[in-house]
Order: C-alpha cells, then sequence, then structure tokens
C-alpha cells in the first residue's frame, strides 16, 4: 500500500470514529464508488491527485484529497456542519498515523461549497484536503 492510500485509509478510519460527523453522516464513508442503494447522508472520495514537493531523491509527497458530501434531503445546514466536523477532525495531522511515514501538514485548500440540486433533490458539497507526506 503505497502513502496515498495509507493515508486515504486513516482519513477513513478517522471519519467513521468521528462523534461530531457520525452524529451527521452514521459512518456512512467510502473511499470507493459509494453502495447503488446507499443511505444518504455519506461521504465520498473524490479523485486524489499527487504531487511531487520534493527534491531530487525525496520521497516527500503533496496529495489533494476531494471530498464529497451527498445528502437526498435539501438541507444544507447538515451539509455545512458536516464540512465544519471534517475541518476540526483534520486540524491536527497527528490524528492520522502512517506506518510508512508521516502527515506533516493537512489543510483544506478550496474554499468549501454546498449547492442544493432540485433537479434529482439532493445537496452536494466538497471540501478538498491538501496534504504534505514525508518518510
Amino acid at each position: 500500500m503505497d502513502r496515498t492510500e495509507e493515508l486515504v485509509t486513516a482519513m477513513v478510519a478517522a471519519m467513521r470514529s468521528d462523534s461530531s460527523l457520525n452524529a451527521i453522516i452514521a459512518r456512512r464513508v467510502y473511499s470507493g464508488d459509494p453502495p447503488q442503494n446507499a443511505e444518504y447522508p455519506y461521504i465520498v472520495f473524490g479523485e486524489t491527485n499527487i504531487g511531487d514537493e520534493g527534491t531530487k531523491g525525496s520521497d516527500n509527497v503533496e496529495t489533494s484529497i476531494p471530498l464529497h458530501y451527498v445528502d437526498e434531503s435539501l438541507d444544507t445546514q447538515s451539509a455545512y456542519q458536516a464540512l465544519k466536523a471534517l475541518d476540526t477532525l483534520f486540524h491536527d495531522p497527528a490524528s492520522l498515523a502512517l506506518s510508512g511515514g508521516a502527515v506533516v501538514n493537512i489543510r483544506r485548500s478550496v474554499p468549501r461549497g454546498v449547492q442544493a440540486s432540485n433537479g434529482d433533490r439532493r445537496v452536494y458539497a466538497v471540501a478538498t484536503y491538501v496534504a504534505f507526506l514525508c518518510s
């Protein structure tokens, strides 16, 4: 397992064990496609983007990870609460322990956005986090 996969696994575990977040999503966090009949609301990982931030010979990596909140109700307040819980959870990079290195820093890089869609009666919110990993 590479460090980015390990980071995603650590993030899933942290989200599933966080009481503030689980008051909203009830441990429904998916690192891949959610099940076809997934209950709402849930969080699903988007496509990660890995960039090399180190110097030649360095194993330091910057990884961008979008998290998508999806709910079938049009209650945007729950989406904002979930995004706030994510920001609080990932405020301390030490909470994401990796065996193959360390998370030096993790921050939300893109302003969080919440959008209600009447077309399919869902609320979507995205928060993209950037993590700097070192060996």
